[in-house]
């Protein structure tokens, strides 16, 4: 990759943060941000946390599953974590959502893994955060 590919990839990992955060709900810009290159797995710019656009559509009180369904199409990475070590599949436990756990699970492009975090197995994270939706 060259230094200008670079620096457009990071314009575009910009961008589609931006639109995150301005408008989750605006699925056609991010899709379309998506569509012309902008990278799913583009790391929070500004932020220690190490979220991707996947982990913060996630965390939101209000999941949008249908920002999860384009992210998720546009190959972003479902096992990737963030700097507290949880990957998406963690957040939607904790969260309790079981219809964002599903999605994950079954993502036919990369399924995320059923691993254990911070000595918690999945299976009891959901059973301690019950769903809230």
């Amino acid at each position: 990759m060259t230094v200008g590919s670079d620096k457009d990839e990071q314009h575009k990992g910009q961008e589609l943060w931006k639109a995150l955060k301005k408008d989750p709900l605006d699925r056609r810009r991010i899709r379309d941000l998506i569509i012309n290159g902008a990278p799913t797995n583009f790391r929070e710019p500004g932020k220690e946390a190490k979220r991707t656009p996947l982990h913060y559509v996630i965390d939101q009180r209000d999941v949008d599953e249908g920002l999860i369904d384009v992210l998720l199409k546009h190959e972003a990475g479902t096992n990737l974590v963030d700097s507290f070590k949880m990957t998406p599949l963690h957040l939607a436990a904790e969260k309790g959502n079981l219809q964002a756990v599903k999605k994950l699970v079954e993502n036919v492009s990369c399924p995320a893994e059923l691993t254990l975090q911070n000595k918690v197995t999945l299976c009891r994270m959901l059973l301690l955060h019950p769903r809230r939706r």
